[in-house]
């Protein structure tokens, strides 16, 4: 059994963070113990850093993550179950 079936919430990743998933595009982390988007986080730094030493972990600090509806703050609520995507800034012109 993997990780990611283990884990309550799934975090779909974006951008250049997508070099850091699965190829479903998904980052595998037991996020079981986090309660707010900061706490998921903090466990995404550990998880991918811990796995790729190339990984920058303030890198995340620059994101934004997201529900199916709605950016969300650091302090907000994760419940189990949701769906999440991390967002890296992007440019354009």
């Amino acid at each position: 059994m993997s990780e990611m079936s283990n884990a309550r919430n799934r975090i779909r990743a974006f951008g250049m963070l997508r070099n850091f998933a699965d190829p479903e595009g998904y980052i595998p982390a037991d996020l079981s113990g986090a309660r707010t988007v900061a706490g998921i986080l903090e466990i995404l730094k550990s998880v991918l850093k811990a796995r790729f030493p190339e990984f920058d972990p303030a890198t995340l600090d620059e994101c934004v993550v997201a529900s199916e509806t709605d950016i969300l703050s650091l302090d907000s609520e994760v419940v189990p179950g949701m769906e999440l995507a991390v967002l890296p800034p992007v440019c354009g012109g």
